[in-house]
This record gives structure tokens, sequence and C-alpha cells, in this order.
């Protein structure tokens, strides 16, 4: 719930892209796929597994193995709280689902974890003491209102063996918990600061997990209390130069490496200010752009050590004149490839960003500075990973055609949410309305076509793709 109410406050800047209230549920379908970013960059594995919320307030399962897409099958029951969110472990076996009431204070908070595809339970952990009081009202800065509002984060540790989460069953705060599945499922206290912590984050290597502890996060804002990070093996712990510096905390760009947290402190106009590496080898900071330049959140590539930023011309802090920038993190020194008022920059794939804004949409190169023209959507155009192609979202269904809009399809798929690519990014996984009903899709862009897999899939519910992505 933290990483909601941040992404709310501080990511409106994209916004613009997307031009209908329908696409209110694309917030819901994009928080479930950053949860498992690897799903584009990864080989695919068989058997491959989605899990979903389904009509009838439970999870269903449906494979995909080398005979095609399996009959949806039942996968958990439901209980007496709606699935808030589900977290597919890296190594494809498990699936952490959090079972919460949004903003109903008082109301228990459950974290259960399923082996996959058996649905065997493994853990299960009220998230909130009994005696929690019930809040009619909003009541900021009181620990027991602040800790209710914490507890759904969940991380998995790379490997998939070890999962972070936040609880504030056995105190008075929420505070961030450890359990690892390879030895003893018994959690264990990481941290027990009198904030509630929020923003869990691991390097590449799983030896360190980042998270932040926060006063105040709702209303008007939060007071970081202290950014962090613990070594999970000896629990030496690390404090991101002083707290204070960064009172509405810092948003979580990437790793460099395994060691450097890339992060950029919020901009309420822009996005974003700078971007900076914290190495939690020796403690120090690296500043990459400076905290004085507003930009859009940067999107790092780690494959070819690639930043890409754009600079929105509603900047108040004109460092950089409004455009789209690269910047090889080696040299330190930002290249600007166009002018323009834009407003998002994503990566695709290495070394691939894709910018969206006023000026149209364009595919570029961050290593040669190529720059190709995209297909426009009304509603928004996402790269195929494997940068086959282009899916266009209109009001009126899905356009699938070659990266400069050749040989288009229109797929007359209404209200589909965003794509949740496959690992070798030739079909995604969608919700939308078809004459044949509405329900889960899976959409291949080779082929261009669509297949209805369940009707009963619960409108607007989460989905998650599940598979081994260890090296």
């Amino acid at each position: 719930m933290v990483g909601m109410l941040y992404w709310a406050k501080f990511g409106g800047w994209w916004r613009p892209m997307f031009k209908s209230s329908r696409f209110i549920g694309l917030w819901v379908a994009l928080i479930v796929f950053l949860v498992h970013p690897s799903v584009v960059s990864q080989a695919q594995s068989t058997p491959l597994y989605i899990v979903y919320i389904n009509d009838q307030a439970g999870l269903s399962l449906i494979a995909l193995s080398s005979e095609g897409w399996s009959a949806p099958q039942p996968f958990v029951a439901a209980i007496d709280l709606p699935v808030y969110a589900l977290h597919a472990s890296p190594d494809g076996q498990k699936i952490a689902v959090i079972y919460a009431q949004p903003y109903a204070n008082g109301s228990p908070v459950v974290l259960k974890v399923f082996s996959v595809p058996d649905a065997a339970l493994l853990f299960e952990q009220n998230l909130l003491p009994a005696n929690l009081p019930i809040f009619t009202e909003p009541d900021l800065g009181n620990p027991s209102y602040e800790m209710a509002r914490a507890v759904t984060t969940a991380a998995w540790s790379p490997n998939g063996q070890r999962l972070a989460f936040v609880s504030g069953q056995d105190d008075i705060s929420a505070n961030v918990y450890l359990v690892d599945f390879a030895t003893n499922p018994t959690p264990t206290l990481l941290e027990n600061y009198a904030g509630a912590a929020a923003f869990l984050s691991w390097s590449p290597d799983g030896n360190w997990l980042t998270y932040s502890d926060l006063e105040t996060f709702g209303g008007a804002g939060y007071v970081s209390q202290g950014i962090y990070a613990i070594h999970t093996a000896d629990g030496q712990t690390l404090t991101l130069d002083n707290g204070t510096l960064y009172p509405n905390d810092v948003t979580r760009v990437g790793w460099r490496g395994t060691d450097t947290l890339l992060f950029s402190p919020p901009s309420y106009t822009a996005g974003a200010r700078g971007l900076y590496g914290w190495n939690l080898s020796d403690g120090t900071t690296t500043a990459y752009l400076p905290e004085t330049s507003e930009n859009t959140l940067p999107v790092y590539d780690p494959v070819s050590d690639i930043a890409a930023f754009a600079v929105p011309s509603q900047a108040i802090s004109l460092v950089f004149e409004p455009g789209i920038y690269v910047m090889a993190l080696a040299s330190n020194t930002p290249v600007q490839l166009t002018t323009g008022d834009w407003y998002d920059v994503r990566l695709v794939g290495s070394p691939y960003f894709q910018a969206v804004g006023g000026m149209g949409e364009i595919l570029i190169n961050g290593q040669t500075y190529q720059q190709n023209s995209l297909p426009v959507g009304e509603l928004g155009t996402f790269v195929t990973p494997n940068l086959s192609g282009a899916v266009a979202y209109f009001n009126d269904g899905i356009q699938l055609s070659s990266l400069d809009g050749n040989n288009p399809a229109k797929l007359p798929i209404e209200g589909a949410l965003p794509p949740t690519w496959s690992p070798d990014g030739q079909w995604f996984i969608t919700y939308g309305f078809t004459s044949s009903g509405a329900g889960l899709l899976s959409v291949d862009v080779s082929t261009q076509v669509a297949t209805l897999l369940d009707t009963s899939a619960a409108i607007g519910g989460l989905w998650t793709l599940a598979f081994d992505t260890t090296p």
C-alpha cells in the first residue's frame, strides 16, 4: 500500500499517456507487473503458470506447456478478505498472497505463501495485532494507524528462497521481517524502528535489503526517518547519508552491479530530481545528475550501463533543456537526443528505450542514439520486449504491427489492461472485452491471434506469471 501511495503522489507525470477513464485499471495491473520485472527478459521455461483472481474472489491457475494452454483450474479458495497483491517468486515455485481490505483500518491483513502449482500452504502470518483499534477517520502520526497502512509490502529475494515483508503483528510499528524457505520458514525480525517500514528492494545478489522508515505517509505527505540497507547475512545496517536530507524519501531506480542502489529524490512537477548511486560496500554516494535538475524518473539498463530520462517542459528548475537524454553512467555526461515536450521514458530491452510525449512515441538506441518513430495509440503504445513489433491501444481495440506500423492487425479487444509479457516477448496476458465475452486473454503478437483463456476471471483483477527466472 505504501508503494501505491508513493506512486499516486509522485508518479502523476505520466498520466497524460492514458486519455480514458477506463484506464484507471491500468494502475492495478502495472503494479503487479512491476513486482516481477524479469518477465520481459528471460528465456521461456516450461511449464509456465498464470495465477489470477477469479470472479468468486479466489485464485485460479492456467498452465502453459509444449501442448498449449490448460483449462482453468481452482488454485486457492476465497477467504473473507479480498486479495490485495500477488507476488510470484523468481524461481517460479511459490506465490505470496496478501489479503487486505484497502484503507479499512482495523481490518485484518494476512500474508499467505503457496507452492506452485499444487497450492500447498507454506507460510501464513497475520500482519496486524488482534487488538488494533478501528479508525473511523484518518489519524496521521498515530503509530497504530500508520502501521495499518504499511503492512501490505513484500519482496522476494532474487533466488526466490527468501521473502521480506512488513508486519506489525508483534509490535506497535510496522517492521521488516524475513522468512527463509530454504532453511526454516519462521520469520526473523530485521529492524525495529519507530516508524512504518516501506519500499523494500533487494540487491541483485540477494545480500542487501534496502527499506525506508516513515513517520507519516498520508494526507499532506510523510517524513522519512531514514533510508537503510541491511546485510541479511550478518545484520550490518547502513544509513543513506543522513536520512533527513530526503524528508520525502527517494525513488528506487535500480541497481548498478550488486552493491550500488540507484535512486532519485521525488519532484512534484517532473517526477524526480537528479540521479544518485549509493554504494553499500563503502557507504559513499555518487551524483550522476544533480538534485537541482528536474526530470522524469530515470530508467536504467544494467546491461549497457545506460540511464535515460526526459525533462518535461513543465519542470520548474530547468538545469537541462526540455527533451530526452541518455547517459552512460561510466562517463557521467548526459546527451540530449531530442527537444520538445516528453513525459515518459521506459526501458524496452537493452539498449533500447521508448519515449512518450506530445511529440509522439519513439524508440531510441541508447548506444547509437538512433531514433525510430512508433505507432501512436489513443490509449498508449507498448513495444514487444524482443523488439519484434508494437502494440497500440485504441478505444475500439488493440492494433498489432511491426515497429514502424506496417502490417497492422486490429483485434476487437476493448478496455484492455496493459500487457504482461511472456519470457520470450512473443505473447502477452491482458484482461479485456471481446465479442466472446470479457476475461483473461493471451495475445500472440507473431500470429496476431487472441485467445480467451477464462471468462470467469475477475474484472480488473490481479494476475501474475510464475516461471523459473533463476540463472
